[in-house]
């Protein structure tokens, strides 16, 4: 994958295609957007005990892909709360 071009999405998922395997791991379209999306549950006040127990399960769910894919090498999440589960999930990895 590597070269002296850029690497655009299509690259990682061509077009009709749902998901990859990176590391292992399928990888969903739609990933990360969900995971952030599940933040800003349980970052909304107005947001219901439910959601959030429901977002955050979800997140849990999705968190080894985030992994896998290696954005949590390159991003830190301002919630301390999604930052210590993602640091928690990439220890148990080693």
């Amino acid at each position: 994958m590597m070269s002296d071009l850029s690497v655009n999405p299509e690259d990682i998922l061509a077009d009709g295609v749902d998901y990859t395997v990176i590391k292992g791991v399928p990888v969903r379209k739609g990933t990360v957007a969900a995971f952030i999306a599940n933040i800003q549950i349980i970052e909304d006040p107005d947001s219901s005990d439910l959601a959030r127990q429901n977002a955050w399960e979800t997140m849990k769910n999705l968190a080894p892909t985030l992994v896998a894919t290696g954005l949590t090498d390159h991003v830190h999440f301002k919630n301390p709360n999604v930052e210590r589960m993602l640091q928690e999930i990439i220890s148990s990895k080693k």
